[in-house]
């Protein structure tokens, strides 16, 4: 972890943000949400959907594992920063989606807005799961 940490200083020292004596925390803000400090997003929505598992949750949902903030499911390995994508984001391509997704059901990614959703597709989804 300390070379993360020293990447991370010698990265922010060269963008100018980090003087000698700044210290990056190695201690991640077990209170905070991750994403929301990172990405300055326009939020549409109050859910999110995983790129992992293709299940939603709703914004500030999230587990620890180790230092990181990951989906909520636990059978999935995505993260909530890189992976959680706004929900209104993936209805754009996917009109037929509802506006309040359910919880732990899977919604594949569309092409576009002229893919049509297809229930027996859904249906198989889950049923991989």
């Amino acid at each position: 972890m300390n070379k993360h940490i020293n990447w991370l200083q010698s990265y922010m020292k060269q963008q100018g943000g980090v003087t000698e004596d700044s210290d990056v925390d190695p201690q991640p803000d077990r209170n905070v949400d991750h994403r929301e400090l990172i990405f300055d997003e326009e939020k549409r929505s109050e859910y999110l959907w995983c790129l992992h598992c293709q299940r939603t949750y709703k914004r500030g949902q999230f587990r620890w594992e180790g230092d990181f903030q990951m989906c909520p499911y636990e059978d999935c390995d995505g993260t909530t920063v890189l992976d959680g994508i706004d929900w209104e984001s993936i209805r754009d391509d996917c009109p037929d989606y509802p506006v309040t997704p359910e919880s732990n059901r899977v919604y594949p990614m569309c092409d576009g807005p002229d893919d049509e959703v297809d229930d027996e597709e859904l249906a198989e989804e889950e049923q991989n799961r």
